[in-house]
């Protein structure tokens, strides 16, 4: 060995270590070439069968709009599905609440009898009824600003608190129910916790508030007033507005001629159970309106939308209040037993073309 290779050769060798990582490293480099090559080609086919997809999607909603049944409710948070209700029962809303009474039971707005559900009107609030029934009675009212116990039951996946008011064996007193989710007191007279509380559950007008907007299928009609279009089902009719209140499944277009129902009936009777409709009117715009519409959030098919509050609870409806021009156009949706035609109704308000 000559004096220059003692000297260089540990520097080769090391360079011949050195190049033995290099070439790991390009044999790496060209593996990863392939698998990225590879994985192009994985993401190029996703993407084909995610436009197939949407594709096909499409093609089966605009086939499924020819379907003249109602569209179904959408699951929320403020619906309970399965919710029991025995054959023969009546369910009346009072409310953000629903519940349902046997066919022997009659309902009132009076004071508790027995068999009877009370609906209570908030302007009187049961002034004036005596110690209560002497038989099982239900009895719903608005809950009261100083309800505080504490939620000790669950009913339909709805929080309660029961608790047993202080009050004489002889006025047949049951057990009180505050339900906070739905602000509403139910007072069962005489009987501790009836069938009757199984059924309570979210109204339509608790449902529409969480989702207010849905599908409307091809086959409903179209009404247009005050340059407002909607539709409705197919089947409604179209009637003179009357001052008794909506009749089932109609459209009323136009302020009702108070004289017609003077002497006879001006509001909505709290027995009646809720009734799907449509009632379209108009009014001045004044400057309250105009500021809350300003104000309002609520923007849907190019119009902004003002919520406009239905007082009382005997009156199901949900309001939406457009500004044209001039004029407001009050745009009342009366809320049935499915939320599903309100929905369908308020999500095809548009302009007129």
């Amino acid at each position: 060995m000559t004096d220059l290779e003692e000297l260089f050769g540990p520097l080769i060798d090391e360079s011949a270590r050195r190049r033995e990582p290099v070439e790991q490293i390009e044999g790496r480099a060209r593996e990863y070439r392939k698998r990225d090559r590879r994985r192009h080609r994985v993401q190029g086919f996703l993407a084909g069968a995610v436009v197939v997809a949407l594709v096909a999607g499409a093609v089966a909603f605009v086939r499924g709009g020819d379907d003249s049944s109602v569209p179904p409710a959408q699951s929320s948070p403020t619906t309970t599905t399965g919710v029991h209700i025995p054959a023969g029962w009546q369910t009346y809303d009072y409310g953000l609440a629903r519940i349902s009474i046997p066919p022997s039971w009659s309902v009132t707005e009076g004071c508790p009898q027995a068999k009877t559900l009370v609906m209570i009107d908030p302007e009187t609030n049961g002034l004036g009824c005596g110690a209560g029934a002497r038989g099982p009675s239900v009895t719903i009212l608005p809950l009261p600003s100083n309800a505080h116990a504490q939620l000790n039951g669950t009913v339909n996946g709805i929080r309660y608190a029961e608790w047993s008011p202080n009050c004489p064996p002889q006025a047949h007193c049951g057990a009180i129910v505050d339900v906070p989710r739905l602000k509403v007191r139910i007072d069962l007279g005489n009987v501790a916790t009836p069938p009757i509380l199984q059924t309570l559950t979210y109204s339509t007008d608790a449902r529409v508030l969480q989702q207010p907007f849905g599908p409307a299928p091809r086959s409903w009609r179209t009404i247009t007033y005050a340059g407002i279009s909607v539709r409705v089902p197919k089947s409604w009719k179209t009637v003179t507005p009357d001052a008794c209140g909506p009749l089932p499944n109609t459209v009323a277009l136009g302020t009702a001629d108070v004289s017609i129902g003077e002497g006879a009936c001006l509001v909505r009777k709290p027995t009646a159970p809720p009734v799907a409709s449509l009632l379209m009117t108009t009014f001045d715009q004044n400057l309250e309106v105009t500021r809350r519409l300003a104000a309002s959030a609520l923007h849907h098919n190019g119009l902004t939308l003002e919520r406009a509050p239905v007082t009382g609870p005997f009156v199901p409806a949900v309001s939406y209040l457009i500004a044209r021009g001039s004029k407001v156009v009050d745009v009342r949706i009366g809320l049935g037993l499915d939320p599903a035609i309100a929905r369908g109704i308020a999500g095809s308000i548009r302009s007129a073309k």
